[in-house]
Formats: structure tokens, C-alpha cells, sequence
């Protein structure tokens, strides 16, 4: 990191316009109209993301639309480490131990569980993170998910191991679907709330409401490292039960809380916090249904810069999103 240059929007907005055009040229390697044109875009950026963001208030967090979005960014990463995902990657010895028994194959079993999820969450960015829309794949995860950590705890109750060393047919097959379990998080659940927590904020409170959500994310993360290997003792078998139950419920809270944010312009998904469609709000909404009656008019005015009338980045946003169907 001693050699990477600071960030040209942070060094615009504490005042070092000098640097920040260094760092640009230094990035893109050269100083044609285009890195002169993105440069004047980042400052005419900023200076309206200060006009937006003037005057606010914390109070603001909890006003209408804006506490509903608190409420999915805090559930969104509650539901992530509920999955029990969080547990297997922290207790994998352990959980290894009620599927195979005791030994030295459990520590094996761990480092294979986080190849696995190193290689599942890499295809997930390389070829599925923009292809699918996010609930889809946050339900269908949630689902797969349940469907294996039951599985697990039937298998585990039904056909205990010997005890004596020995690896059954049974003890196998629970180990793979611990490992369909990672993969299916790691489709879902493990990296999508990143995006969904960022995607649902408007600018004027997008900073403390992505900052609300990143430390609600290690306080549940906290609550379930601290109290997973007290749930193990007392139900052993049962863990599994559990997080598969949750699982179930997490698909209920995808279907019925979360709002469809891929493919959508900054206007679109505050129309869906501001005035909620039905079939937007419950349903898998086409990612190319029209928004455009959710835009404030005020949205659609020009602002000034030095003397001249320059398009609002908003404006921008929705004129895309439009022209792109037409």
C-alpha cells in the first residue's frame, strides 16, 4: 500500500485538487480529454452530493422511508450470519467432529471447507453477480441452504458415527452437503448484503446508513461467534436443525422484506422506499419494469455551476434507465 496514491475523490473533498489530478493521470496513465473530462465529472459529483447532503440531520434516519431501510440494511446482515455459515467457518473442527468423529481428518475437512468457499465466492463474481437479480439468489440461497443443513441434522440423528475412527457413508455424505451449504452461501448470502445495504440509501444519508449496516454485521457476527459453541454443547445434532430452520425463515424475510435492486437507477429504488408497489414489494419484479412515475419531479431540475446549467447526476441516472427501454 506505500506506493497506491490517495483516492482523487477524497483528496477533491478535502480540497487538494493538485494531488487529486495527479492521482487521476496516475491511475489511468495519461492525461487525454477523457481523464480531463471524468476529473471535471468527480468535482461537479461532489459538489452535489454537498448540496444533497446539506443541512442534515441524524434524526433524518428515522423519518419514513428511512427507518425501513435501517431496519433491511441491520436485517440484512442479521440474516448473514444466521445462516450458520459464520459458525462453520469459525467452529469447523468442531462441527467436523459430530460428522466424522473425532481426529485429525476434521482439520482437513476445515482448510477443504475454505478453499471451497475462496473458489465458490470467485465464480460467484466472475460469472452470477450481475446476471441474476439480488433476491432471486438471496432466496434460492436461503432455500438450498435449509434443504442441506436439515438434511445434515436428519442424517446426523439417524446414522450417528461408530466413535471408533471409522468414516461411514454417512459421514461422507453429510460433509458434502456442508460443502453445497458454503457454496450456496457464497452465491448468496455471503456476499450479496454488501451491495444491497448500499444500493437501497439515498445519497443525503447513504454514509451513516451503509455505516449502520457494516456495524450491525460485526455485532451479529459477535452475538453468534460468542454463542455458537454454547448452542453446539447443548443441542450437538440439533445445531444443524437449527440453522436450517432459520434458513427457512431467512427465504420469508427475502420474499416479504427485501426489494428487487439490481438494474435500478438511484430514483427507481428510492420510489420503491417512498411509494411501494405491491407487486414490487412481494413479488420477483421484472428488473426492466418501467419506475419512471417514482421520480420526483424536483429531481428532473437543472443545477448551476459557475453560471452554467449542468445536468444532475440523478437526472442522469434516470435518463438512462429510461432510454435504455424505449
Amino acid at each position: 500500500m506505500v506506493g497506491v496514491k490517495e483516492s482523487v475523490r477524497w483528496l477533491l473533498a478535502v480540497g487538494r485538487g493538485v494531488e487529486a489530478w495527479e492521482s487521476l493521470v496516475w491511475v489511468r496513465g495519461g492525461e487525454g480529454v477523457g481523464v480531463r473530462m471524468e476529473f471535471e465529472d468527480m468535482k461537479r459529483g461532489l459538489e452535489e452530493e454537498r448540496e444533497v447532503t446539506d443541512g442534515f440531520s441524524v434524526w433524518e434516519l428515522v423519518e419514513g422511508g428511512n427507518l425501513k431501510r435501517l431496519g433491511i440494511a441491520g436485517g440484512l446482515f442479521l440474516v448473514q450470519q444466521s445462516t450458520g455459515s459464520t459458525a462453520l467457518a469459525y467452529f469447523g473442527p468442531q462441527f467436523f467432529e459430530l460428522l466424522v468423529g473425532a481426529g485429525d481428518k476434521t482439520l482437513l475437512l476445515t482448510g477443504i471447507f475454505g478453499a471451497i468457499k475462496v473458489v465458490a465466492c470467485l465464480i460467484f463474481v466472475v460469472f452470477l453477480s450481475d446476471r441474476f437479480g439480488r433476491r432471486p439468489l438471496l432466496g434460492g440461497g436461503a432455500a438450498f441452504m435449509a434443504v442441506c443443513m436439515i438434511a445434515t441434522a436428519v442424517v446426523v440423528k439417524t446414522y450417528p458415527q461408530p466413535g471408533d475412527g471409522t468414516v461411514t457413508s454417512s459421514g461422507i455424505a453429510t460433509v458434502a452437503l456442508i460443502y453445497l451449504d458454503i457454496i450456496a452461501y457464497n452465491f448468496s448470502w455471503g456476499p450479496l448484503p454488501w451491495p444491497c445495504a448500499s444500493e437501497i440509501f439515498p445519497t443525503r444519508i447513504r454514509e451513516p446508513g451503509v455505516a449502520f449496516g457494516v456495524g450491525s454485521q460485526w455485532l451479529f457476527n459477535f452475538v453468534w461467534s460468542f454463542s455458537t459453541p454454547y448452542i453446539q454443547q447443548s443441542l450437538g445434532w440439533g445445531t444443524f436443525l437449527l440453522f436450517g430452520l432459520l434458513d427457512v425463515v431467512i427465504v420469508g424475510f427475502t420474499y416479504f422484506c427485501l426489494k428487487e435492486t439490481a438494474g435500478k437507477s438511484l430514483e427507481e429504488i428510492n420510489g420503491l422506499f417512498d411509494r411501494v408497489e405491491a407487486d414490487a414489494e412481494h413479488g420477483w419484479k421484472d428488473l426492466n419494469d418501467d419506475a419512471a412515475s417514482h421520480v420526483p419531479a424536483e429531481r428532473h431540475q437543472d443545477t448551476q455551476i459557475d453560471g452554467k446549467p449542468v445536468q444532475s447526476k440523478h437526472q442522469t441516472a434516470h435518463v438512462e434507465s429510461t432510454a435504455g427501454r424505449s
